[in-house]
């Protein structure tokens, strides 16, 4: 998370990496609960949000 704190002196991808910031928030949450009561149907929610939590990674290494 080093690299994370070079690209808030930049201005233009501060909203962008907040955006991100929020969205892992709240995909850690889902996880979080669905950790706790584990159904097949939020079984699969847990898989969603994790795929989409690695395309978010790539996509943000992809960017800087």
């Amino acid at each position: 998370m080093t690299s994370h704190s070079s690209h808030k002196q930049n201005g233009e991808f501060a909203p962008l990496s907040l955006i991100i910031y929020n969205i892992t928030h709240c995909i850690t949450m889902k996880i979080q609960m669905s950790v706790r009561k584990t159904t097949k149907a939020e079984k699969k929610e847990f898989m969603i949000g994790f795929l989409v939590l690695v395309t978010i990674v790539l996509i943000f290494k992809w960017v800087f």
